[in-house]
């Protein structure tokens, strides 16, 4: 199987199915991936991208978001480096009230058993998550 790193607007028109031929290109893409005739890549970066547009621009609600992106990460034929991670993420996204960034650093740390160093209050957030301000980490 050939491997193809995916962009935003690929994923964006197969899910949005909002262009007379670029979504029906996307179709037929991810169902050549399903069928195992190759391999689709979605980096972090790339869905992060994509929850950005469907929540600003789309106005697509939280909660759908997440888990229509957790389902597409899931999809056979497509992998995602740090998918275990990037499904806590849109978790946290769909169910708290933090951006998608910060809910990839929640899921890292989680992931990693560490501690989150940051100013950000948002990470307040998980309750399971220890989050320490740099100062403080020096001086632990």
């Amino acid at each position: 199987m050939k491997p193809y790193v995916l962009d935003a607007n690929v994923v964006l028109r197969f899910l949005l199915a909002d262009h007379p031929t670029q979504s029906p290109a996307s179709r037929e893409l991810f169902l050549a991936a399903a069928q195992g005739r190759l391999t689709l890549i979605l980096g972090a970066v790339t869905l992060a991208e994509v929850v950005w547009v469907l929540d600003s621009y789309y106005e697509v609600d939280r909660k759908r978001i997440s888990v229509l992106l957790c389902g597409f990460l899931l999809h056979d034929g497509v992998e995602c480096p740090e998918c275990d991670v990037c499904l806590l993420a849109l978790r946290h996204f769909g169910e708290q009230s933090v951006d998608f960034a910060d809910g990839y650093v929640a899921a890292s740390a989680q992931a990693r058993g560490v501690a989150v160093l940051s100013y950000d209050r948002d990470f307040r957030e998980f309750p399971d998550l220890s989050c320490l301000t740099p100062e403080a980490a020096v001086k632990d």
